[in-house]
């Protein structure tokens, strides 16, 4: 599905968006090559804020340090990726979804943790 959506991504974006959507690939890729998962996925938000999820990752589970190292890594290396907009801020979010979907009738309870980036802490 996510090759899906890429492609159908790329062959709709403007020229800038598509840039944009590169590096932000770029950045997954690296992520998910460094914590060895698959499912991470890297939006922004006017242009100023960096979202990366861990969707139904190992690291759901971990502790809450963990999870604040992992968010604060990220920080330091996800503004050397995107070159088309200046990276303000940022956030990990560590997201479980659980259950199915059904067409006539199905559940499913996501559960979330955020943690921030720390892009721009002088005490990185």
């Amino acid at each position: 599905m996510k090759k899906f959506t890429t492609l159908v991504l790329a062959a709709t974006c403007t020229l800038g968006a598509c840039k944009d959507m590169k590096e932000m690939d770029a950045l997954s890729k690296n992520i998910e090559e460094k914590y060895g998962v698959k499912q991470i996925e890297v939006t922004n938000s006017n242009n100023t804020s960096l979202i990366v999820t861990f969707q139904n990752t190992r690291y759901n589970d971990s502790s809450d340090e963990v999870k604040q190292r992992i968010a604060k890594e990220i920080g330091k290396i996800a503004p050397g990726f995107i070159t088309t907009f200046k990276v303000k801020s940022g956030s990990v979010k560590f997201s479980a979804k659980k259950g199915a979907s059904i067409v006539v009738a199905g559940y499913s309870v996501t559960t979330s943790n955020t943690f921030d980036m720390g892009i721009g802490d002088t005490n990185q």
